[in-house]
């Protein structure tokens, strides 16, 4: 993967956009980046750069996601025999759309195959239908025998009960947030400073069923260096889901403080966010000072406060 180019493709969108103005995507990630890290003290720089590394995270995970390929593998795997004891009791991996997040159904089913199971994933309709447009990747869950369950579909509960009844295991990715029909009991838990809405369907099912849980997550601790961590499998206590949820959470925040541009749902994270922590100035902040504006609306973000303003009106 040639860095460089990359960054300076990402040089020449930054200068063209700082005179036309963001996508709406694009605007929405820097919104949630400095809203979720402000209260942690960034400066205006800081919310920048994180926000230009997203950015730039994005192009690479593109560029894996038309050429599979181009991915070198995971340089180090921490947790290996955690992997293997959940494959063996036919419990639920949980992951996040973070660092190299594709590859790891791939990595999980070479222990899969070895102990004669199966793996299921779980995936929103948008995201079947737009990874299934995708050729070498089909070829590669075709050969792996990795299958689907369309989150979104009626009976889709019924599915994962089957698959971790009798075939094998499932993958969730606990971030998409998504499921048939609307949570009859949605959980709260802490994001990095807010607190954001999580779908229980799958914590109150392990615990139904007395199923481990264990969390993977793909981080990058340096630049270019890949690593998959396996976390050792818990269980849920049907009287304490909120727990569960939680402590599944938790793992993935001490991976997203430590490099949050890796993870790639920052666009639209806002539509989860149950509450924003308050943000304490202890002076009088000036009149409002816009540094970045949406190209289609006009809403500018001032990155001190992450108040957003329509540019027309100040």
């Amino acid at each position: 993967m040639n860095y460089d180019s990359l960054m300076q493709e990402i040089s020449e969108m930054l200068k063209h956009e700082k005179k036309q103005g963001l996508l709406h995507h694009d605007f929405m990630a820097l919104v949630n980046i400095a809203k979720e890290l402000l209260p942690l003290g960034y400066s205006i720089n800081n919310i920048e750069d994180i926000w230009t590394k997203y950015r730039l995270n994005n192009l690479e995970q593109n560029q894996y996601r038309l050429d599979p390929d181009l991915f070198e593998g995971f340089d180090e795997v921490i947790g290996e025999e955690n992997i293997i004891e959940c494959i063996k009791n036919k419990g639920v991996f949980g992951t996040f759309h973070y660092g190299a997040y594709r590859y790891v159904p791939l990595y999980l089913n070479n222990y899969v195959q070895s102990n004669v199971s199966s793996l299921d994933i779980v995936v929103d309709r948008d995201s079947f239908e737009s990874e299934n447009g995708l050729v070498k990747w089909k070829k590669l869950r075709t050969k792996a025998d990795v299958n689907y369950i369309i989150s979104e579909e009626y009976g889709s509960g019924l599915k994962l009960l089957r698959t971790l009844k009798q075939r094998g295991n499932i993958l969730l990715y606990l971030d998409g947030n998504t499921g048939s029909g609307e949570d009859s009991n949605p959980m709260s838990c802490k994001h990095i400073t807010s607190r954001v809405k999580m779908r229980s369907g799958i914590y109150r099912l392990v615990s139904l069923l007395k199923k481990d849980l264990c969390i993977i997550v793909a981080d990058q601790p340096k630049e270019g260096y890949n690593r998959l961590i396996a976390y050792k499998p818990f269980s849920v206590n049907k009287r304490n889901i909120e727990l569960g949820v939680e402590d599944s959470y938790s793992l993935f925040r001490k991976s997203i403080l430590e490099r949050p541009e890796l993870w790639r749902f920052w666009y639209r994270h806002h539509n989860y966010v149950e509450q924003w922590q308050a943000l304490f100035i202890n002076s009088v902040v000036p009149s409002p000072q816009v540094q970045w504006v949406e190209e289609e609306t006009g809403l500018g973000i001032d990155l001190r406060t992450g108040n957003v303003y329509q540019t027309e009106t100040i």
